[in-house]
């Protein structure tokens, strides 16, 4: 989704007034070769996905993965799962192993052209989150227009695992858009 908002504001401006992006995995191709528990994950949530299995198929197979998990969580990644078509997950892992791409030019080409007001959320790369220290600085640095927050105490979900507090961040952002815009 982040990947995705990134490309449409940087191509088509004129379509966006601004993006939220929560955690993504700018670098993800890189991460993936540097740590390949990474991939696997990635990998057993596309098999997941594409399994056919029933919802409740999809919480047994994340459970056996993560028998330490929330339950909470896990019926979170269950339905996720679920709703997505495993060629989204697999497509986008042969983008990012595609080594005919410079991944990390093109992403930082396309963060770069991106002008409009940006929000920027990190978890915690070491709480499962998928960036880095290095990767948020970076894309601080090249999307002009950038709030950054960073979640020192979550991983990748946000939305899922702090709700009501990813609700309010969103709102200070659009109240602060909000705000801007009337001023001007």
């Amino acid at each position: 989704g982040a990947l995705t908002a990134i490309q449409v504001a940087a191509n088509r401006p004129d379509l966006v007034k601004a993006i939220i992006l929560e955690d993504p995995p700018l670098y993800g191709g890189p991460i993936m070769e540097d740590f390949p528990e990474r991939r696997v994950r990635f990998d057993r949530n596309a098999a997941i996905s594409g399994s056919g299995s029933s919802l409740m198929g999809m919480v047994s197979a994340i459970r056996s993965a993560n028998p330490g998990a929330d339950d909470r969580l896990v019926q979170e990644s269950a339905l996720a799962l679920f709703r997505t078509e495993a060629k989204v997950i697999s497509d986008a892992m042969e983008q990012m192993s595609d080594e005919s791409v410079n991944w990390v030019a093109a992403i930082e080409d396309s963060m770069s052209a991106v002008r409009c007001p940006t929000l920027l959320m990190q978890g915690a790369f070491e709480r499962g989150g998928w960036m880095r220290d290095e990767d948020g600085q970076r894309a601080q640095q090249l999307i002009p227009n950038c709030t950054f927050e960073f979640w020192s105490d979550l991983g990748h979900g946000l939305h899922t695992n702090e709700s009501e507090r990813f609700v309010q961040q969103i709102n200070r952002f659009v109240s602060e858009l909000n705000t801007a815009e009337s001023n001007s």
